[in-house]
């Protein structure tokens, strides 16, 4: 293999190897909140088809949006939101927030589903 392409091929694989730790970066895996304020449980996904917010410790799901929407039984209860990038807002932190979330994204059917696991302390 000559020089330039192999020079070639250790460019690819830099690049390569920066979008996965990029891509690995997406959400915080320990996040504060303040008691008794609006907060938000911060993600950056670039691009998703579907987000799910799930509560580990109390086994329950509290949003699922898709396309853009948030279906009627999208909900869990009023106190959660999601933003485009698929941060969860939580209207007035509690210390029962102080718990294990699990945000799992798909991107498309065809390409492997992400997850998260972040832990949240109160302040």
């Amino acid at each position: 293999m000559d020089t330039r392409a192999l020079t070639v091929l250790m460019a690819l694989l830099m690049l390569m190897k920066s979008e996965l730790i990029a891509n690995d970066e997406e959400c915080d895996l320990l996040q504060y909140l303040t008691i008794g304020r609006n907060g938000t449980i911060q993600c950056s996904f670039s691009e998703y088809h579907a987000v799910s917010w799930f509560n580990i410790e109390k086994d329950t799901t509290l949003l699922f949006y898709e396309k853009g929407v948030i279906p009627e039984d999208g909900y869990a209860s009023d106190d959660y939101d999601i933003y485009p990038n698929g941060s969860l807002f939580i209207r007035n932190v509690t210390l029962e927030h102080e718990t294990m979330f699990r945000v799992t994204k798909v991107i498309s059917l065809s390409k492997p589903i992400v997850s998260y696991e972040i832990r949240v302390r109160t302040i």
